[in-house]
């Protein structure tokens, strides 16, 4: 109890002077691979088991590694080298606001449910006071 009481004052302190770049932070998501869920998922959505979609986009990982390119920075032609079933649509999907978004369900990334979190947060802080 003491190390976490400990671990929240310095918490607090930290993010008392926490300053955001939000272009920095923007910058960073699209030189990055957080995006190869979605890419396993949007395979998965058009009906490849999840362990091939998954191997898939590994060996594009890779690939972008050595190649020193963003999954978003394929063509369409050389995206459907690693399967037929990647169409235009993808594009979307490897935005990274894209990617949030669409973890909408309870607790999750998406917008509507960090606004909720906070409204939650807030509610309960308040109800302490």
């Amino acid at each position: 109890v003491e190390t976490i009481l400990n671990s929240l004052d310095v918490l607090a302190g930290m993010l008392s002077s926490l300053q955001v770049n939000k272009e920095k932070m923007q910058e960073s998501t699209e030189k990055d691979f957080s995006n190869a869920t979605e890419l396993a998922d949007y395979l998965a959505g058009k009906g490849l088991p999840f362990r091939e979609a998954h191997e898939v986009v590994g060996r594009l990982v890779l690939d972008s590694i050595k190649s020193a390119k963003n999954l978003q920075d394929w063509t369409l032609e050389e995206l459907q080298t690693y399967h037929s079933l990647i169409t235009e649509d993808i594009y979307v999907y490897l935005q990274p606001k894209t990617a949030v978004q669409r973890r909408n369900s309870l607790g999750g990334t998406g917008f509507d449910q960090v606004e909720y979190q906070i409204a939650v947060a807030k509610k309960a802080n308040e109800a302490k006071k």
